[in-house]
């Protein structure tokens, strides 16, 4: 084999690689669909969804035959082609009172992630554009989306970008949330989501070392089989209509391409975030 030709056979084997570690070939890949807020109200962000959306979204996947799964079938891998999971990462207050109706009456559940350290409160972590504050539930709707069979899983404490902070950090930021998780409803959690969707190696492991089950980012896509602790999901946006959401529960990773993209540019603006955090905006 030539010079030429080793360069084609380690481009082309890299490239497999590539494709593999994000999940386009893995045909047991369960998808799992992340939102933030479900809300009428106004303010600058794409990731939230009207009530009105919401309820379209979920009746037209019920209508065709779509079901969640629990968070122990999405672990084993057990699921039926029409299975997929629902995430919501942050935990404003509007999960419970206006997906949770929606979804109870579909027959659905959830995995919320909350951010421990601002139970109760406004998303002062955020950079509120226009000076609206979202509100975080407390540990009384926590439980009552416990008792409708939902997931808690730990968002980290304070919210903070992992991408911008020490390893030691990391490390705390995990721990004070299990804490505080287990110290409320009596259950470790078993899943981790990280805060604006971004990690890094260092800080998958931490979450693996933490004893999570598996950890979530918004992108990249990841294999599940490969690196469960950095699991991409597909986030569902302001303008998404239900037809753009049936697509993301296709199992096919090729046919979630453009999303895969959109939804690359999105989070990578929420970088944003974290550095604002970082050097402007005082610490909370």
């Amino acid at each position: 084999m030539g010079t030429s030709g080793s360069l084609s056979f380690l481009a082309g084997a890299y490239t497999g690689w590539y494709l593999l570690s994000k999940g386009l070939f893995n045909p047991q890949d369960i998808p799992v669909l992340l939102y933030h807020d479900v809300s009428y109200d106004f303010y600058w962000t794409f990731s939230r969804v009207t009530p009105l959306l919401f309820k379209r979204q979920m009746q037209h996947l019920n209508q065709h035959g779509y079901h969640t799964i629990s968070v122990d079938d999405y672990l084993t891998g057990e699921h039926s082609p029409k299975s997929f999971m629902l995430t919501f990462d942050d935990g404003y207050t509007s999960i419970v009172d206006k997906a949770l109706p929606v979804l109870s009456e579909f027959n659905m559940t959830g995995v919320v992630f909350v951010v421990t350290g601002f139970m109760g409160k406004y998303n002062q972590w955020d950079v509120n554009l226009g000076g609206y504050q979202n509100r975080h539930m407390d540990w009384e709707q926590v439980e009552k989306l416990i008792d409708c069979s939902w997931e808690i899983g730990s968002h980290s404490h304070n919210h903070l970008d992992f991408t911008q902070i020490s390893l030691s950090q990391i490390q705390d930021e995990i721990s004070q949330s299990q804490q505080e998780i287990l110290k409320y409803t009596g259950k470790s959690p078993r899943l981790f989501s990280y805060p604006f969707g971004r990690c890094h190696p260092q800080a998958a492991e931490a979450v693996r070392t933490a004893g999570f089950k598996a950890g979530f980012t918004s992108y990249p896509r990841t294999n599940l089989n490969l690196n469960r602790w950095a699991i991409g999901r597909r986030p569902v946006y302001l303008l998404d209509t239900r037809y753009d959401v049936m697509a993301r529960v296709e199992p096919s990773a090729w046919k979630n391409l453009y999303y895969d993209w959109l939804g690359r540019g999105i989070n990578f603006f929420a970088g944003g975030v974290g550095m604002y955090q970082k050097l402007i905006k005082p610490r909370f």
